[in-house]
């Protein structure tokens, strides 16, 4: 992502030099498209992120010692597809106050939904809350 944005300053400025010194339409041109794109991946990303949902499923019950699958589906219902999306699923146990965080990152296409199937430590035992938190966008 550093790579694609340092290239993006590089085209600006190539671009602004040769419009100040020669003034040219075309590179004028180039270079408002240039200064529009950052606003146009704020708008798709803020599209995406009306569209997206998360859902997460698990058993009803579990035992102890054995492991706990559990399945975290997303749903993109945008237009636009989703490069990069982070989150974490986090299992914390309300008896004891243990907690589990496990990291997701996934891409989603057009109108798509992918699942992922996590399998949790067997030490858990008792009440447990399962979530998925800081669902991030990315543009790459």
């Amino acid at each position: 992502m550093g790579t694609a944005r340092a290239l993006w300053a590089l085209f600006t400025l190539l671009c602004a030099g040769m419009t100040a010194l020669w003034g040219s339409v075309g590179t004028l041109a180039l270079l408002c498209v240039l200064l529009l794109l950052p606003l146009l991946q704020l708008a798709g990303g803020l599209l995406c992120r009306k569209n997206l949902s998360l859902t997460v499923e698990c058993p009803v019950s579990g035992w102890q010692g054995e492991p706990l699958s559990v399945t975290v589906a997303a749903e993109n219902g945008s237009i636009l597809p989703i490069w990069g999306l982070s989150l974490s699923v986090t299992a914390e146990n309300a008896l004891t106050g243990e907690t589990e965080k496990t990291p997701l990152r996934l891409t989603l296409p057009p109108r798509g939904r992918r699942q992922v199937t996590l399998t949790l430590d067997g030490q858990y035992a008792g009440l447990l809350r399962i979530t998925a938190a800081r669902a991030r966008l990315y543009d790459s």
